[in-house]
Parts: C-alpha cells; structure tokens; sequence
C-alpha cells in the first residue's frame, strides 16, 4: 500500500513512558515504552483486503502533531483524515 499521489505515508500513533512504581527506580525495566497506530475504517480502495486502516497524517500537518505541547484533543481529530492509496497488482481482501 502506498498514497495514491506517491508520497510518503506517515502513520498515526501515540507513544507514552510508564513508570513501574513496584521496580526500583535503578531497575531499567521500571521504565515501560509504549505505543499504538491509530485505525479507522477502511476506505473502499482498501476495505477489500480489511475492514480496518491505518490513519495517515498528511506531511502539512507532520509539526502539528508532533508538537509535545499540544494537547488539543480536537485539533488531533482534525489532523487525521484516511488519505487514497493504491493496492499492489494482484491484492485482494483476505478472507
């Protein structure tokens, strides 16, 4: 999969730092990295292979939400929007 223009796909994700309190602060296991790639419905170009996508920030809107001290939850929502992809030659829904 690819953007339909033959841009970069840039992904939609969040990542947060744990502290695990019940480690102590020298273990370096106390410090948990995790993420997630944002979803939405599939578009129809791609909801032949799955009914679920990856949500795409479109290189316009990379600072806005790279931003750490933005928080508006809104203005996030705002960034996302599916972008058009082509399918390789030969792919179809899984099924």
């Amino acid at each position: 999969m690819r953007p339909s223009d033959g841009s970069t796909l840039s992904l939609a994700g969040l990542y947060e730092v744990w502290h695990d309190k019940s480690l102590p602060e020298d273990d370096p296991k106390r410090v948990v990295p995790t993420y997630t790639i944002i979803t939405t419905t599939a578009t129809d170009s791609v909801g032949r292979i799955h009914d679920r996508m990856l949500m795409a920030i479109a290189p316009d809107h990379w600072d806005e939400w790279l931003d750490p001290r933005n928080h508006d939850v809104d203005q996030f929502r705002g960034l996302m929007a599916p972008r058009a992809v082509r399918q390789p030659a030969g792919s179809r829904r899984a099924g």
